[in-house]
């Protein structure tokens, strides 16, 4: 490559003041971003480390493949607005590569007003979304929010382009064959399905408690946890990537100890022979 020649003086008085200024300038802009990017109020970010949950920046970066870049759009979204009470209008938005793909990233900061969208928000998750049909990209969604900010709520539903549009554009990406993954929607079915298989034990066991029996009910209990099991596992190792199954992560046990039965264990094949022999087939 060809080496450029400046005729710059890098000594002269008017570039060293120069340097000076944008150095200055640098490290107020510095500054500002680290003040946006910060989250919430202490205490909100305090209670949410005491929940066990992720910043929204440490989610979307455990999220994104190593050492890739993730360039952060409109960080600066409603500063001095609100009492500069929702930095980074509460949302990180961003380009990422999971997997070696490129994606549109969006992750609501619960520590910010429990995530509720205000104006900018919604402007700010509108213009990411825009980035998704242009370029082709699927878009994820690290959702954290308490839904639309009270206060605010009359002024950000009558407009063509507020917070309906959000809603309208995934209709669109479905018809485009734009993916589009929502990991809290994951965690909510995922944790429907723990619930509800908790409860079947549960009934079992006040069956035989009671000197009633409990054969097919039992066989129903195990035959359902060992299903739902198998696919709360495969759901975690999938929103894990390659990570889920590291040792290092507690996912790599849960889904070994559930893969282990069906080499030890009787098949479902037999629970199922069991309970069709129970309800007379």
């Amino acid at each position: 490559m060809q080496r450029l020649v400046s005729s710059i003086d890098v000594r002269s008085e008017e570039f060293l003041e120069r340097k000076r200024n944008y150095l200055k300038l640098r490290d107020e802009f510095g500054d500002i971003l680290k003040k946006n990017t910060r989250g919430g109020y202490p205490e909100a970010v305090k209670k949410h480390h005491a929940r066990g949950k992720f910043l929204a920046r440490k989610r979307v970066d455990l999220l994104l493949d190593p050492n890739t870049f993730f360039p952060e759009l409109s960080p600066r979204a409603a500063m001095g607005q609100y009492r500069d009470r929702f930095p980074s209008a509460g949302l990180v938005t961003g380009i990422g590569v999971i997997h070696g793909r490129e994606a549109v990233v969006v992750a609501n900061d619960a520590t910010v007003k429990g995530g509720a969208y205000v104006a900018e928000t919604i402007k700010k998750h509108l213009r990411a979304q825009e980035i998704a049909p242009e370029n082709r990209l699927p878009c994820v969604y690290l959702v954290d929010s308490g839904g639309v900010f009270l206060p605010e709520e009359t002024g950000v539903f009558p407009d063509r382009f507020d917070f309906g549009r959000i809603f309208y554009n995934q209709a669109r990406f479905s018809a485009m064959g734009i993916p589009r993954i929502s990991v809290a929607f994951k965690l909510a079915g995922m944790a429907t399905k723990i619930g509800h298989a908790r409860n079947t034990p549960d009934k079992t066991c006040r069956m035989k408690d009671q000197g009633m029996d409990y054969t097919g009910e039992a066989a129903m209990s195990k035959l359902y946890c060992f299903c739902i099991a198998g696919e709360v596992v495969d759901e975690a190792v999938q929103i894990h990537g390659g990570y889920g199954l590291m040792k290092d992560y507690a996912i790599e046990r849960l889904y070994r100890d559930r893969r282990l039965p069906e080499i030890g264990e009787e098949t479902s094949e037999i629970l199922q022979l069991v309970i069709s022999r129970k309800i007379g087939c």
